[in-house]
């Protein structure tokens, strides 16, 4: 029994009989570029699926430092031990803001009362009540919670894809200031 592919070429030799050689070396011709320019093109593709879902998840992963910001006030801080319901906001916060739904983690990684020392922060210890120690610069230390946010990502076309040697799981960490 003759596979789909024998056929095929059977009735192509059958129909390029009398126009000569030219059309079918165009033919293959066509056929050899497709197949070059195919890879590229499926790369672009799930480079700019890859790059999407990353965005997706820096959006929710700010989404869940703005909800640990909304949900504890500061009578609750440090929001770690004294604001109840925090690990909860954090990951429904994350999981509701993108497309990437469910599949997102978003936690509290750490917390601690910083100095904001240029575009770096800079550890003060835990004073008993935020804004009590007083930086380098004058100002005041706060009370900072880091987020972290994580998203597997899994190629479209693997075994093509140039995207099966990014890093994954795909991870971002977002710092906000509580008070």
């Amino acid at each position: 029994m003759k596979t789909w592919l024998q056929r095929l070429a059977g009735s192509l030799r059958r129909s390029w009989r009398g126009y000569g050689d030219e059309r079918a070396a165009a033919a293959l011709e066509v056929v050899i570029w497709v197949s070059v320019l195919a890879i590229p093109i499926l790369n672009i593709v799930d480079v700019g699926f890859y790059l999407f879902q990353k965005m997706q998840l820096e959006y929710s992963t700010q989404a869940a430092a703005r909800a640990v910001w909304t949900k504890c006030d500061l009578v609750y801080l440090p929001a770690t031990t004294r604001c109840t319901g925090v690990n909860t906001a954090v990951t429904n916060a994350a999981q509701a803001a993108s497309s990437l739904t469910t599949a997102v983690t978003a936690s509290i990684t750490s917390e601690g009362y910083y100095c904001q020392v240029g575009s770096s922060l800079v550890s003060t210890g835990t004073p008993l009540a935020a804004g009590t120690t007083t930086c380098a610069n004058g100002a005041r230390s706060g009370d900072y919670v880091q987020i972290t946010g994580s998203y597997t990502y899994t190629p479209l076309f693997r075994g093509v894809s140039v995207t099966s040697y990014l890093t994954t799981p795909i991870t971002k960490t977002v710092w906000a200031r509580l008070n």
